[in-house]
């Protein structure tokens, strides 16, 4: 568990601006804190799936100039699943992991859609892109 906070320290720590080193700090410990999880399920297929994402996401941001958005939404939710994890009641923690994933996702998509809509570039291949 030790793990798991001292990766939320870091995310907290890490500046909230959209500089490409800011974003890696924040991006290294959000990777560690996910990677802890997905390392300790016991999991193989999971940790595979994991691994393959591979940080996506963080490369959006860095591509947008945006930086991270959400942080303060995804550090609650990492102490929100950090104190399930403590309480050791599994539905909690499913309950709450399903929670983070559904918020990452949504956040993702609403970035993803104001990027298009306020970039030059998405502008004007937008359409091609999602037919």
């Amino acid at each position: 568990m030790d793990g798991l906070e001292n990766a939320i320290d870091e995310q907290e720590q890490a500046p909230h601006t959209s500089d490409a080193a800011a974003i890696r700090k924040y991006h290294r410990a959000d990777e560690q804190f996910h990677r802890l999880i997905a390392e300790h399920a016991d999991n193989a297929a999971l940790l595979r799936a994991y691994d393959a994402l591979g940080g996506h996401g963080q490369r959006f941001r860095l591509f947008i100039g945006k930086g991270v958005q959400d942080s303060d939404y995804a550090i609650a939710e990492h102490r929100e699943l950090l104190d399930a994890f403590r309480r050791g009641y599994g539905p909690d923690v499913y309950r709450i992991m399903h929670t983070h994933i559904t918020g990452v996702k949504e956040r993702a998509l609403a970035e993803h859609a104001e990027a298009m809509r306020t970039c030059s570039w998405g502008s004007a291949h937008g359409n091609r892109l999602h037919r």
